[in-house]
């Protein structure tokens, strides 16, 4: 159902703000620190479940087959604190310019970063190779 589903905070991409990965189906629990990653400030997320109030959030009743693309930026997870009881599939594809390069984002990110450090990438690499098939390519 809807209200099971994935949640999107209208607008926070736009917020100029880079978060640690929170999981919003157990409780608010943050995977990692806020600091300084890269160059990069990433701060911890705001308290969504207990101020749904401050915000809209976006949510539909998904049919198999449909597809949903949104800024990574963007906040987005379930707005419950308990665990749905019906497994949710899906498949997730992210997608990046020409010219990305891999940039780790701290500790919060380790599972990530353990299979592609496994696959033989390093920070700083491009975004290219088995892992990252180039899906158009301009003539």
């Amino acid at each position: 159902s809807k209200e099971e589903g994935i949640a999107w905070i209208k607008g926070s991409h736009l917020w100029n703000k880079l978060f640690v990965r929170t999981r919003f189906n157990d409780g608010h629990l943050v995977d990692g620190e806020s600091g300084v990653v890269n160059g990069k400030k990433y701060e911890t997320t705001p308290n969504i479940l207990q101020n749904k109030d401050d915000y809209e959030f976006l949510q539909w009743e998904f049919e198999l087959g449909d597809c949903v693309f949104f800024d990574m930026r963007t906040l987005h997870g379930n707005l419950n604190e308990i665990t749905p009881k019906n497994d949710i599939h899906r498949y997730t594809l992210r997608m990046a310019k020409e010219g990305s390069k891999i940039e780790y984002r701290g500790d919060w990110a380790k599972e990530e970063r353990a299979i592609m450090v496994a696959n033989g990438y390093q920070n700083g690499d491009d975004l290219d190779g088995k892992m990252f098939p180039t899906l158009y390519k301009e003539s």
